[in-house]
């Protein structure tokens, strides 16, 4: 069960991080703000991070249930 609860916060956590990696790289776009390649690029890279852990939990949750 605690798993489940991690996994699905570590989602909506990517889910968060993913939006905010589009939107900056949108309001850079626009000028409207000053973020650097690396900022949206480690955005990104933690969100893809965060989602493959909550996945990995879930697999793990399921062949344990199994």
């Amino acid at each position: 069960m605690r798993a489940v609860i991690s996994a699905t916060l570590l989602e909506k956590l990517a889910r968060h991080m993913a939006f905010l990696a589009c939107m900056a790289i949108l309001f850079r776009s626009a000028g409207w703000l000053q973020t650097g390649q690396i900022a949206i690029w480690l955005l990104t890279v933690c969100a893809s991070g965060f989602h493959l852990g909550a996945r990995m939990l879930k697999r793990h949750q399921q062949a344990y249930l199994s």
